[in-house]
């Protein structure tokens, strides 16, 4: 099973969406159309955390001269 059932993660979903999430057991094979959403909304979630940590990273590495 994917790790994207913390407790976190799920309360975010149920606040958006107003269900549980989808159990998906395993990432392979066709997957329903709520498990795709599922995926599709953790990887919007990864992407947003992405952008936000990315200035501090950034900022973090001396520019060459």
């Amino acid at each position: 099973r994917p790790c994207l059932y913390d407790a976190a993660t799920v309360a975010l979903w149920q606040a958006e969406v107003g269900d549980p999430p989808p159990l998906i057991h395993d990432i392979k094979g066709s997957k329903s159309a709520a498990e795709r959403d599922y995926l599709d909304w953790c990887g919007q979630q990864l992407a947003a955390a992405t952008a936000g940590i990315c200035p501090t990273a950034a900022a973090a590495v001396p520019t060459p001269r």
